[in-house]
């Protein structure tokens, strides 16, 4: 996703490819790791932390 948001920097676009990983990955999560009770909600928590650790790294917020 970084990588696709450097050589297509659209906001529209980084929404889409964010929304895409969070099915993805509560998917995976679902299939994968059943105790997880919430695997859509906690791929959601997940994905908000690594973007917003990925601000406060690349220095955006400040």
């Amino acid at each position: 996703m970084v990588l696709l948001n450097l050589i297509f920097p659209a906001l529209w676009l980084l929404l889409l490819l964010e929304c895409a990983a969070v099915g993805a990955e509560g998917a995976v999560y679902r299939l994968c790791a059943r105790h997880i009770r919430a695997p859509l909600l906690f791929s959601l928590c997940a994905n908000a932390c690594s973007f917003g650790f990925g601000l406060v790294i690349g220095g955006m917020m400040k």
